[in-house]
């Protein structure tokens, strides 16, 4: 009977051990989450590609590159000026960067944001959407992934 209960205690250890290093390979504290998402019409591409930094499960930084190939040329530029106003807003918003370009057929926008350093009052302010973002003032990396995922991108780490 002790051997019994020695054997099960034994294996009830190992298995939380196991899964506790699991869930820390497949969950990790800090380091980077790449997101993307590929949506193709007849019409055009869209590729997204989200590489987001994180320490103790807090997102730090976000760099997000968008592509859209569209062989209509006045659909590109109307792509364009629609991201443009969008990404006006945050113009004079430090630590919040933005480019559009377009080249070959391909609007390119890039965006990073330092969640570290950014007004995080300053980007509410011009957006109260972007309150949702934020718990006690800081990006929890889950709810970021969460957000991407729901929209259909695949999530992996770095």
């Amino acid at each position: 009977m002790n051997k019994k209960v020695i054997y099960s205690s034994l294996a009830i250890v190992i298995l939380i051990t196991i899964s506790i290093i699991l869930f820390n390979i497949l969950n990790p504290t800090n380091g980077t989450l790449i997101c993307t998402y590929n949506n193709k019409t007849d019409v055009y591409n869209i590729s997204t590609r989200y590489e987001i930094k994180f320490t103790n499960r807090v997102v730090t930084n976000l760099y997000t590159e968008e592509i859209i190939e569209v062989a209509d040329e006045e659909m590109l530029s109307e792509y364009k000026t629609s991201l443009g106003l969008v990404y006006s807003k945050y113009h004079d918003l430090k630590y919040y960067d933005n480019s559009i370009k377009v080249k070959n057929n391909k609007l390119i926008s890039k965006t990073n944001i330092n969640y570290q350093k950014l007004d995080i009052s300053k980007f509410i302010a011009l957006d109260k959407n972007n309150r949702k973002l934020f718990t006690n003032n800081k990006v929890e990396l889950k709810l970021l992934r969460k957000t991407y995922e729901e929209k259909g991108s695949r999530c992996t780490y770095k």
